[in-house]
Protein backbone atom coordinates (compact mmCIF):
# COMPACT_ATOMS: atom_id res chain seq x y z
CA UNK A 1 0.00 0.00 0.00
CA UNK A 2 0.58 3.73 -0.66
CA UNK A 3 1.82 5.34 2.74
CA UNK A 4 0.05 9.33 3.19
CA UNK A 5 1.86 12.18 3.32
CA UNK A 6 3.82 11.55 6.26
CA UNK A 7 2.58 8.24 7.44
CA UNK A 8 5.48 5.88 8.40
CA UNK A 9 5.33 2.56 10.70
CA UNK A 10 7.31 3.29 14.16
CA UNK A 11 9.98 0.09 14.67
CA UNK A 12 10.68 1.24 18.26
CA UNK A 13 9.26 -2.27 19.77
CA UNK A 14 9.93 -4.50 17.11
CA UNK A 15 6.63 -5.46 16.52
CA UNK A 16 4.54 -3.73 13.87
CA UNK A 17 5.18 -6.38 11.53
CA UNK A 18 4.03 -10.13 12.02
CA UNK A 19 4.08 -13.29 9.72
CA UNK A 20 0.95 -15.44 11.23
CA UNK A 21 1.33 -17.70 7.85
CA UNK A 22 2.58 -18.59 4.98
CA UNK A 23 1.54 -15.74 3.06
CA UNK A 24 -0.08 -13.66 5.50
CA UNK A 25 0.86 -10.35 7.08
CA UNK A 26 -0.04 -7.84 8.88
CA UNK A 27 1.96 -4.34 9.55
CA UNK A 28 0.79 -1.02 11.24
CA UNK A 29 1.55 2.52 10.73
CA UNK A 30 0.99 6.11 12.49
CA UNK A 31 2.00 9.45 12.04
CA UNK A 32 -0.23 11.23 9.63
CA UNK A 33 -2.45 8.64 9.18
CA UNK A 34 -2.66 5.09 10.95
CA UNK A 35 -3.69 1.90 9.70
CA UNK A 36 -3.33 -1.41 9.97
CA UNK A 37 -2.58 -3.55 6.58
CA UNK A 38 -3.01 -7.32 6.20
CA UNK A 39 -2.42 -9.20 2.99
CA UNK A 40 -2.78 -13.08 2.35
CA UNK A 41 -1.30 -12.71 -0.95
CA UNK A 42 2.57 -12.44 0.28
CA UNK A 43 1.86 -9.11 -0.31
CA UNK A 44 0.32 -8.77 -3.91
CA UNK A 45 -2.95 -7.30 -2.38
CA UNK A 46 -3.05 -5.71 0.80
CA UNK A 47 -6.45 -4.38 2.97
CA UNK A 48 -6.88 -1.63 5.23
CA UNK A 49 -8.60 -3.39 8.10
CA UNK A 50 -10.47 -0.90 8.94
CA UNK A 51 -8.93 -0.19 12.66
CA UNK A 52 -10.19 2.69 14.66
CA UNK A 53 -7.84 6.26 14.14
CA UNK A 54 -5.21 6.67 16.88
CA UNK A 55 -4.20 10.38 16.76
CA UNK A 56 -2.75 11.98 13.72
CA UNK A 57 0.47 13.60 14.46
CA UNK A 58 4.39 12.67 14.29
CA UNK A 59 4.40 11.06 17.48
CA UNK A 60 0.95 8.96 17.72
CA UNK A 61 -0.27 5.76 15.69
CA UNK A 62 -0.29 2.26 16.06
CA UNK A 63 2.90 0.82 17.75
CA UNK A 64 2.74 -2.76 18.32
CA UNK A 65 1.00 -5.85 17.21
CA UNK A 66 0.82 -9.37 18.44
CA UNK A 67 -0.97 -12.66 17.58
CA UNK A 68 -1.77 -15.88 19.56
CA UNK A 69 -1.73 -18.33 16.83
CA UNK A 70 -5.52 -18.78 17.84
CA UNK A 71 -6.42 -16.18 15.30
CA UNK A 72 -7.24 -12.93 18.54
CA UNK A 73 -4.33 -10.41 16.89
CA UNK A 74 -4.56 -7.50 19.62
CA UNK A 75 -2.71 -4.12 18.60
CA UNK A 76 -1.39 -1.26 20.80
CA UNK A 77 -0.96 2.64 20.06
CA UNK A 78 -0.41 5.93 21.77
CA UNK A 79 1.46 9.11 21.53
CA UNK A 80 4.94 8.12 22.55
CA UNK A 81 5.96 12.32 23.12
CA UNK A 82 3.09 11.91 25.84
CA UNK A 83 3.30 8.67 27.60
CA UNK A 84 1.29 9.54 30.51
CA UNK A 85 -1.85 10.12 28.36
CA UNK A 86 -3.65 6.91 27.94
CA UNK A 87 -2.95 5.02 24.95
CA UNK A 88 -5.48 2.30 22.80
CA UNK A 89 -5.80 -1.10 22.40
CA UNK A 90 -7.72 -3.12 19.34
CA UNK A 91 -8.55 -6.49 19.13
CA UNK A 92 -9.47 -8.46 15.89
CA UNK A 93 -10.47 -12.26 16.51
CA UNK A 94 -10.84 -14.51 13.92
CA UNK A 95 -14.31 -14.63 12.03
CA UNK A 96 -15.30 -10.96 13.38
CA UNK A 97 -15.21 -8.16 10.67
CA UNK A 98 -14.69 -5.17 13.54
CA UNK A 99 -12.29 -4.18 16.38
CA UNK A 100 -13.40 -4.43 19.94
CA UNK A 101 -11.16 -1.41 21.37
CA UNK A 102 -10.68 0.24 24.92
CA UNK A 103 -7.98 2.35 26.66
CA UNK A 104 -5.03 1.58 28.95
CA UNK A 105 -3.49 3.71 31.24
CA UNK A 106 -0.44 5.50 29.49
CA UNK A 107 1.86 4.80 26.47
CA UNK A 108 1.91 1.21 25.36
CA UNK A 109 4.89 -0.05 22.23
CA UNK A 110 4.10 -3.73 22.88
CA UNK A 111 2.00 -6.57 22.95
CA UNK A 112 2.55 -9.96 23.51
CA UNK A 113 0.42 -13.58 23.73
CA UNK A 114 1.68 -15.27 26.68
CA UNK A 115 2.96 -19.12 25.50
CA UNK A 116 0.92 -21.40 26.94
CA UNK A 117 -1.88 -19.42 28.55
CA UNK A 118 -4.57 -19.04 26.16
CA UNK A 119 -5.93 -15.29 26.68
CA UNK A 120 -3.24 -14.48 28.19
CA UNK A 121 -1.49 -10.85 26.87
CA UNK A 122 0.85 -9.02 28.19
CA UNK A 123 1.01 -4.37 27.22
CA UNK A 124 4.29 -2.82 28.06
CA UNK A 125 5.48 0.73 27.00
CA UNK A 126 7.66 3.03 28.87
CA UNK A 127 5.53 3.99 31.82
CA UNK A 128 3.62 0.91 32.54
CA UNK A 129 2.39 -2.57 31.90
CA UNK A 130 -0.80 -4.13 31.73
CA UNK A 131 -1.88 -8.05 31.53
CA UNK A 132 -5.16 -9.57 30.04
CA UNK A 133 -6.57 -13.31 31.30
CA UNK A 134 -9.49 -13.03 28.65
CA UNK A 135 -8.01 -12.19 26.02
CA UNK A 136 -7.40 -8.49 25.36
CA UNK A 137 -11.38 -7.64 26.61
CA UNK A 138 -10.01 -6.24 29.79
CA UNK A 139 -6.76 -5.63 31.23
CA UNK A 140 -5.26 -4.85 34.68
CA UNK A 141 -1.90 -3.29 36.11
CA UNK A 142 1.41 -5.17 35.84
CA UNK A 143 2.89 -4.03 38.91
CA UNK A 144 6.56 -3.49 36.97
CA UNK A 145 7.69 -0.08 35.77
CA UNK A 146 7.21 -1.32 32.48
CA UNK A 147 9.45 -1.46 29.00
CA UNK A 148 9.20 -1.32 25.54
CA UNK A 149 9.68 -4.58 23.96
CA UNK A 150 8.35 -8.35 24.50
CA UNK A 151 9.31 -11.78 23.58
CA UNK A 152 8.42 -15.35 24.52
CA UNK A 153 10.45 -16.57 27.37
CA UNK A 154 8.85 -20.36 27.92
CA UNK A 155 5.85 -21.61 29.25
CA UNK A 156 3.45 -18.79 31.12
CA UNK A 157 6.16 -16.25 30.86
CA UNK A 158 7.40 -13.56 28.51
CA UNK A 159 10.72 -11.48 28.63
CA UNK A 160 9.83 -7.21 29.18
CA UNK A 161 12.98 -5.53 27.94
CA UNK A 162 13.57 -2.68 29.63
CA UNK A 163 15.65 0.67 28.85
CA UNK A 164 18.11 2.30 30.94
CA UNK A 165 15.80 3.32 34.03
CA UNK A 166 13.75 -0.64 33.35
CA UNK A 167 15.88 -3.52 34.01
CA UNK A 168 14.71 -6.22 31.86
CA UNK A 169 12.67 -8.97 33.49
CA UNK A 170 10.83 -12.39 32.74
CA UNK A 171 7.07 -12.26 33.55
CA UNK A 172 6.02 -15.44 34.73
CA UNK A 173 2.13 -16.74 35.26
CA UNK A 174 1.51 -19.62 37.62
CA UNK A 175 -1.19 -21.12 38.69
Amino acid sequence: PTAAEGEYAFAASGSILLATAPNEFWFATGGSASHIWHTESAGDVWFDTSPPEVGGGPSQGWFGLGHDGRGTLIAVGGDYAAPQQSSTFAVLREGTASWETGTLPGFRSAVQAVPGRPGYWVAVGSHGADWSADGGSSWQPLEIPGGHALAPAGPSAVLVVGGPEQPHRIVRFLD
